[in-house]
């Protein structure tokens, strides 16, 4: 493991090692601690929200059903976050028609 990563919960760490170690250029990471160190790496990062809402873009999901049932894990997200994706997501399918 890069031993910038020691201060990481294992699993963010083991993540940026390897995006490290295959050279990636991204690392799905959604832990601000963690988002700072591999962007340190040279790393770019990419959030589950983003991830979420790609998918949607691409007619694979329903975002405001995938962010209900995300909020009923323990993955800890704040309402602003929450807003701003359904906010956006409601803006591109404006666009969209």
């Amino acid at each position: 493991m890069a031993p910038q990563t020691a201060p990481l919960d294992p699993g963010e760490a083991e993540a940026i090692s390897l995006a490290v170690e295959i050279r990636a250029s991204a690392v799905l990471i959604d832990e601000k601690k963690g988002r700072r160190i591999a962007k340190a790496l040279g790393l770019a990062t990419i959030g589950t929200i983003t991830v979420l809402e790609l998918a949607a873009e691409q007619g694979l999901l329903d975002l405001k059903m995938a962010l209900d049932s995300l909020q009923r894990t323990t993955f800890q997200i704040t309402r602003p976050l929450i807003d701003a994706a359904l906010k956006r997501d409601a803006e591109r399918k404006r666009r969209k028609t």
